[in-house]
């Protein structure tokens, strides 16, 4: 690929992403809340070379980009996979199956390569749409709030049928993510919380309304902290936290060494711990008290 360098025409970095509150309820038309995590970030650089078709590094997502720009030319009616020649290099600190959305940072990279490559380039909205019916492909139904999250680059207040909405907060309190160790499947996930739904359906209605309200409550706390409200802010951030992590315990989405590593961080001061993404794994959010 040597006769490639030099050559870079196109590369874009996404970030990856956390929910505050609102998982699980938002695919029923629930509010979530979610944040992009600057920490985690995918970077993905395409080099021209008319001797080569597209070259994918690195080699697990040599079988996985081509059935993307297939989805792309079908979702958008458009015709740009067979003009393509280069070397696609993809770098990401995401981890995956971790609830910090990988796959959508990933969709929302390619669509954003792809339309460049447009005579007439699509919109925003429209990519955003797209870029959600690709990621289908990684969980079965995709909400969109993972790829709108990717997209705004910003704390975002999300429902299904709105799409997202940009909350212009630029103070945050002082959050952590740790890792559990252990990795889940966001389908696998999905089917436990719909199952519970099934078998109880009040219950199910309950544990909805419970985190979609969680997620408001955590709004108004970002926003009364972003304004320098800090108690009231951080009391309704934590208590919309707790309700939330309530329901992922209720649809049964927290392993032993979960609930562990959670007792432990309110032992050490953690006003609220919640896990974020589809449950079984991934990472935890502590919140922590203003420190001076």
């Amino acid at each position: 690929m040597n006769e490639c360098e030099g050559k870079k025409s196109f590369e874009v970095t996404v970030p990856g992403k956390w929910v505050l509150a609102g998982e699980h309820a938002v695919i029923r038309g629930g509010c979530a809340v979610a944040l992009p995590c600057p920490q985690k970030m995918l970077h993905l650089e395409f080099v021209d070379c008319e001797k080569n078709s597209v070259y994918v590094e690195p080699a697990p997502l040599q079988e996985m980009i081509p059935e993307l720009i297939t989805e792309f030319e079908k979702l958008s009616q458009t015709q740009v996979g067979a003009s393509l020649k280069g070397l696609l290099k993809i770098e990401s600190s995401i981890p995956v199956g971790a609830g910090q959305g990988s796959s959508a940072a990933l969709c929302v990279a390619v669509v954003k390569w792809l339309n460049t490559k447009l005579k007439i380039q699509i919109a925003e909205k429209d990519l955003v749409r797209i870029a959600t019916r690709m990621e289908d492909q990684f969980h079965g139904t995709s909400s969109g709030m993972d790829v709108a999250t990717c997209f705004a680059g910003e704390p975002i207040e999300f429902y299904r049928e709105r799409g997202g909405r940009p909350l212009g907060i630029k103070n945050l309190p002082k959050f952590e993510t740790l890792d559990t160790g252990l990795r889940s499947i966001t389908k696998n996930c999905v089917s436990k919380v719909i199952q519970k739904f099934e078998e109880n359906p009040a219950l199910g209605k309950k544990l909805d309304s419970q985190m979609s309200e969680s997620a408001l409550l955590a709004i108004e706390g970002l926003k009364m902290y972003d304004r320098g409200e800090v108690t009231h802010g951080l009391d309704r951030i934590s208590k919309a936290m707790k309700a939330a992590q309530g329901c992922f315990e209720q649809w049964g989405l927290v392993p032993a060494k979960v609930k562990k590593m959670e007792q432990e961080l309110y032992k050490k001061g953690a006003l609220a711990v919640k896990l974020t993404g589809s449950g079984e794994g991934g990472f935890l959010i502590a919140l922590w008290p203003d420190r001076g």
